[in-house]
């Protein structure tokens, strides 16, 4: 069903690009690839919404000339919740805290910006932290895990936009990304308030990763 989604998104797009085509021309700037344009960049989803399209909370660009550009992107993420059992017959509560953030920063290279599909490349790091803990409580018995992570990443991608209006573009995009991840964990348990158990781990992962084709919409003001 997803793939069908992209599919249909796709054909839309295409069969579009004629009329949108015809009122671009129309305006004798064809494009914000300028000095000092910014941009607002949305992922465009198989079901049609609009989401940052590189981190979860904001996806930035900014034009420092005709040829190249900056790109952040902010990532966000929290959650907590408390759940009781008040109908068992022993005192059951479990609580969780998860929070994460993270940043991409890339350059991006321009090398025909004054023709029609306008071919880009980038590249750049990133960073992610994550921290989790969970406590639960059954009866007597305590128990609580800490989980914290901290991700490097290399980031590299290539594509194309194409402008169908002076201040709007539409973009397909492959990514790639190397990440390197440190986790530590830690359990404890303690029951009648005496400590059973106290482990911890520690965690290296190193990945790369063909991230597929985005498309995307930018906005730019």
């Amino acid at each position: 069903m997803i793939h069908l989604r992209k599919i249909v998104a796709l054909l839309i797009v295409i069969i579009a690009i004629p009329f949108c085509l015809s009122h671009a021309q129309e305006s004798e700037q064809y494009h914000s690839l300028q000095q000092g344009s910014k941009a607002l960049q949305f992922q465009i989803s198989g079901n049609f919404t609009l989401n940052p399209f590189t981190g979860t909370a904001l996806s930035y660009k900014h034009q420092v000339s005709q040829h190249r550009a900056r790109r952040i992107g902010i990532s966000l993420e929290s959650r907590y919740y408390e759940r009781d059992y008040p109908e068992s017959m022993v005192d059951m509560n479990e609580n969780n805290l998860d929070v994460s953030f993270g940043v991409e920063y890339t350059w991006m290279n321009y090398t025909n910006p004054e023709s029609d599909i306008k071919f880009y490349y980038g590249y750049g790091p990133g960073i992610r932290v994550q921290y989790d803990k969970t406590d639960n409580l059954f009866d007597n018995r305590t128990s609580e895990s800490l989980r914290s992570s901290f991700g490097l990443s290399g980031i590299g991608y290539t594509g194309v936009e194409w402008f169908f209006r002076s201040n709007m573009s539409l973009h397909a995009e492959y990514r790639a990304s190397a990440r390197i991840n440190y986790t530590r964990e830690k359990n404890r348990v303690e029951v009648d308030g005496i400590e059973t158990q106290n482990t911890g781990r520690r965690t290296t992962m190193v990945t790369l990763n063909g991230d597929g084709v985005l498309f995307g919409l930018s906005v730019y003001f």
